[in-house]
């Protein structure tokens, strides 16, 4: 007798055209996806009857709507979860800002980049951004390099990253945005609600189970130091159909990306690096909702939901580092806002930033003990930042940056 393995299931995801409507059987759009655990499954709310029966027992009881939910749990690794965050953060990926400019100069005395055209803010930089640097000329070629942007003015940007010498303007230098970025748009009519179908085929006993209708909701990110950085993704879905044979059977093989570590990385925090931090901890919720309509059981007895609302999308989040001043007591004190941006190295400079251009801190509290360097604990909220078009912020609460 055959029992199904958990190395032997295979996830496949497929984006939908239709919300619940699974692409063609065997489609080769279809891509296998890896995964730490996935646990995605039916279920129904059992609810009884209330009659009082002279046998003095329950006579009755029904199911609910199906509910098909789960967390996809994987560790962070460019472009494995493109779709993820494009469904989570209602949007796709676009290419960044580039330039090719003869008018930058350098200097190592404040590591940054001067443009005396003033074109920074107008050609779309914005902090946070990480940087591809090429063009510098000798005796100048070590500023040409990936970095990520600190501080920006329309004529300045300071860089961490790279080490630059001083360079007078007259080489051409370009300056891109390195990979493509996504944010949350504040315009409705730019907005997607994407849905995507998730087959788990167990290959050892030959049962499919699919899922159509899927959206991920919200993404709780974990990054350690001496640990893989990790992502679990919320999912909720339409329906779920199980059948004796594969739907996909020619997926396309799985991004090959190089997971992240949180001790191979870059933490920006209110424009300087942060070489303190001990853990950073975040959450994306986009607060869906699965909706119950009466008379929606269906001929093939499924009672799926009939949609899933987007709700706000919401950032929120703990920095533990050690104790070293009250600077950040102070910003929470006062409500100053930050900037924070974490920039994960890959191997093969396959990169991924997150990066929150206006944060409020929550708290501030420093723990105790006997041995060990005190941390504290810095709770915070990311928010959109209105009116940032033409300035050196990105107008969503949270951008993703991914470098494949």
């Amino acid at each position: 007798m055959a029992f199904a393995s958990g190395i032997n299931k295979v996830v496949v995801v497929h984006k939908e055209t239709v919300w619940g409507t699974a692409p063609a059987a065997g489609s080769t759009s279809a891509r296998y996806i890896p995964r730490v655990n996935l646990d995605l499954a039916l279920s129904r709310e059992s609810f009884a009857s209330d009659r009082i029966n002279s046998h003095a027992q329950v006579g009755e009881s029904r199911s609910g709507t199906d509910v098909v939910s789960g967390t996809l749990a994987d560790e962070i690794a460019t472009g494995s979860h493109t779709p993820m965050y494009e469904c989570l953060l209602r949007g796709t990926f676009v290419t960044g800002a580039t330039s090719t400019k003869i008018t930058v100069s350098s200097s190592a005395v404040d590591n940054s980049l001067n443009d005396s055209g003033n074109g920074f803010i107008t050609g779309g930089y914005k902090i946070g951004d990480v940087v591809d640097i090429t063009g510098f000329t000798a005796p100048a070629t070590a500023n040409n390099g990936r970095a990520m942007i600190m501080s920006l003015t329309a004529g300045k940007m300071v860089l961490s990253g790279v080490t630059l010498v001083t360079k007078a303007a007259g080489d051409s230098v370009v300056i891109t945005v390195a990979g493509k970025k996504l944010g949350v748009t504040a315009e409705v009519a730019n907005r997607t609600d994407d849905s995507y179908t998730v087959e788990q085929f167990y290959a050892d006993i030959g049962v499919s189970r699919l899922a159509t209708g899927c959206k991920f909701g919200s993404a709780s990110f974990s990054l350690q130091p001496d640990a893989m950085g990790t992502v679990d993704f919320d999912v909720q879905a339409k329906d779920m159909k199980t059948a004796a044979v594969r739907y996909f059977t020619a997926p396309q093989a799985a991004y090959a990306s190089s997971v992240m570590a949180g001790n191979k990385a870059f933490l920006m925090m209110d424009g300087a690096p942060a070489v303190l931090v001990t853990g950073l901890d975040f959450e994306v919720q986009g607060n869906l909702e699965a909706s119950s309509v009466v008379g929606n059981l269906q001929p093939d007895g499924t009672r799926p939901s009939a949609a899933i609302f987007q709700g706000r999308i919401e950032v929120s989040g703990t920095v533990t580092a050690y104790f070293e001043n009250d600077a950040l007591f102070e910003k929470f004190r006062d409500e100053d806002e930050i900037t924070l941006a974490f920039w994960m190295k890959g191997d093969g400079g396959k990169d991924i930033v997150f990066k929150m251009g206006r944060v409020k801190l929550g708290s501030a509290t420093p723990n105790d003990g006997s041995t060990g360097g005190l941390t504290q604990e810095i709770s915070f909220n990311a928010l959109y930042r209105e009116g940032a078009t033409g300035t050196a912020y990105d107008d969503s609460c949270i951008v993703i940056q991914e470098i494949a």
